[in-house]
C-alpha cells in the first residue's frame, strides 16, 4: 500500500480511508457530499487528499443539484 505524508508525524505513514458525509455551506445553502477522507494510523489526524480536483468537482456538482443548475 502506498504511503502518504503526515505533517504532524513529519514522515510517510500508512493511512486508513473513511467515506464520510461532509457538510458545506455556499451562498447560504447547506449541503452534504460523501468524500473519502484519509487519516494517519499513528496520530489519527487527517491527511491531505491527492484528488483535490475531484473533491472540488463533487462539491460543485452537489451544489448545482441543490440550486437546480446544469452541470
Amino acid at each position: 500500500m502506498a504511503k502518504k505524508y503526515c505533517y504532524f508525524c513529519n514522515s510517510l505513514v500508512n493511512y486508513i480511508v473513511k467515506n464520510e458525509e461532509c457538510e458545506y455551506n455556499y451562498r447560504n445553502k447547506n449541503f452534504t457530499v460523501k468524500e473519502d477522507r484519509y487519516y494517519c494510523v499513528n496520530c489519527q489526524n487527517e491527511l491531505a487528499s491527492d484528488d483535490l480536483d475531484g473533491d472540488l468537482k463533487r462539491i460543485y456538482d452537489e451544489y448545482y443539484k441543490l440550486v437546480g443548475g446544469k452541470n
